[in-house]
């Protein structure tokens, strides 16, 4: 468990510890350890392997930095009235802000993703993105790919099988 200064004392440390958690909480510059019990162990560790105490403590950092991109980003109310309603905003909120880091992260990385549909070939994604009829050599091609399985559906050949409706 993390936390800032504010709650750098023994009855915090002996509450966390209480629970089952290891209290990782900033101490303030005038500390000693003199207290003892978990707080003075926490202390040393703090001093011996500050390494590895920032590293744990600095988690906190993440999740306030994530916190605060969420509510600038969707506002900081919860508007549902029911509390499964208000964790399902919540929980909705949280998914949007992962969908714009992953687009952002695409973007700024020059990530390509691969998509199912992009196993079809060139003419078809050119019907699909222009709206055009595809020829015939390209609805046989398309009905006959073996990594599409359009199949006999319903009793139709690949042949009778329409794409989509024409006009």
């Amino acid at each position: 468990m993390s936390a800032d200064k504010a709650y750098s004392g023994n009855p915090c440390h002996d509450a966390i510890a209480k629970v089952g958690a290891t209290p990782y909480i900033m101490f303030r510059e005038n500390t000693t350890g003199k207290v003892g019990g978990l707080f003075k162990k926490m202390f040393h560790f703090f001093q011996f392997k500050r390494d590895e105490f920032l590293a744990h403590y600095h988690r906190r950092s993440n999740v306030e930095t994530t916190v605060s991109m969420v509510k600038s980003k969707f506002g900081d109310a919860v508007r549902s009235k029911t509390e499964v309603a208000a964790k399902n905003e919540v929980l909705a909120k949280v998914l949007c802000h992962n969908i714009c880091c992953l687009i952002s992260a695409m973007y700024e990385l020059k990530i390509v993703p691969i998509l199912a549909e992009q196993t079809l070939t060139p003419a078809i994604w050119r019907a699909r993105i222009l709206g055009g009829p595809l020829t015939r050599k390209e609805r046989y091609s398309y009905a006959d790919d073996s990594r599409i399985s359009l199949g006999t559906r319903q009793g139709k050949t690949p042949q009778q099988f329409k794409l989509w409706p024409r006009k």
